[in-house]
């Protein structure tokens, strides 16, 4: 199963409706997930209080996937005892001896000498077993131009939909691929923009009017849609996991039946006429939704 179970709306509120999972769904999507051979489960040590709610299950089923904050050190000792700390205290939370996967959360950390020495304790770190591998979180392919030399990650977690396809289109899937680097995609629904309602999309992005028409064409006004994002995604055979939120086990049901849909080849040439460059409506942090 390529779906991986995102945690950010497990311990805050989060997404476009800013709604936090309850405990009692917690466990039947987490059961779902046993179910149907939903391994892996992505979290962050910034997801206010998910980790300690994971803490609270049996995990061992799991692989874990965490993410380091903005490291507030400039000190070489200083950033090993913060990574360290942090590292053990995400096993206290989560309640585990070992951790698959460790990413920092933003390349822009890696823009500072502190990035280097964080990146070299996750290193000593994973030597010890105590993490299986390690990278880092994308928004562009620019990012990976800049730091991939550097900082060599055994994963990459990045942005890919029917309108992101910029991993892909630059070739650095096929490079990441070809060098044993492990992609996991997020985004699916662009935050859940792609399934919003054709009035929500063109009030909040009126600039795009003339895209929206044309993804609603393909998704029969929204009827489609779920069922799109997931196929298009799903079947795009160099990213191993697709991180999806939900907010109950029924949306994750829904989600399991749609991903093992083939998308057909109409609707893919369809999807694949949209071009999409603005970053204005492909990295939700840059958006102003009213």
């Amino acid at each position: 199963m390529k779906i991986a179970l995102g945690t950010a709306n497990f311990g805050q509120k989060y997404g476009l409706i800013k709604k936090k999972v309850t405990k009692k769904e917690i466990i039947k999507i987490l059961n779902l997930c046993k179910n149907n051979n939903i391994k892996l489960i992505d979290t962050a040590i910034n997801y206010g209080d998910t980790e300690t709610e994971l803490g609270k299950y049996d995990l061992s089923f799991f692989k874990i996937c965490t993410k380091l904050p903005k490291i507030p050190y400039s000190k070489k000792k200083d950033v090993e005892n913060w990574v360290t700390k942090n590292i053990n205290q995400s096993l206290k939370n989560l309640n585990l001896k070992k951790i698959d996967y460790v990413l920092m959360h933003s390349t822009n950390q890696l823009k500072l000498e502190r990035s280097r020495i964080a990146y070299n304790v996750l290193h000593d770190l994973k030597k010890k077993n105590i993490i299986k591998k390690i990278g880092y979180s994308i928004y562009s392919t620019i990012e990976l131009k800049k730091f991939y030399k550097k900082y060599k990650p055994d994963v990459i977690q990045a942005p890919y939909n029917v309108f992101d396809r910029r991993i892909k289109n630059t070739g650095w899937l096929k490079k990441l691929k070809k060098e044993k680097v492990e992609v996991f995609g997020r985004s699916i629904f662009l935050k859940g923009l792609l399934i919003r309602s054709f009035q929500f999309q063109k009030k909040n992005f009126p600039k795009f009017k003339k895209t929206w028409s044309e993804w609603n064409s393909i998704n029969n006004n929204n009827k489609n849609s779920l069922r799109l994002c997931l196929n298009y995604a799903m079947h795009e055979k160099n990213i191993s996991k697709f991180i999806i939120g939900v907010n109950n086990a029924k949306e994750l049901k829904q989600i399991i039946k749609f991903s093992k849909i083939k998308v057909k080849q109409k609707e893919k040439n369809k999807i694949n006429m949209i071009k999409i460059k603005s970053k204005k409506i492909l990295e939700p942090f840059r958006w102003n939704l009213s």
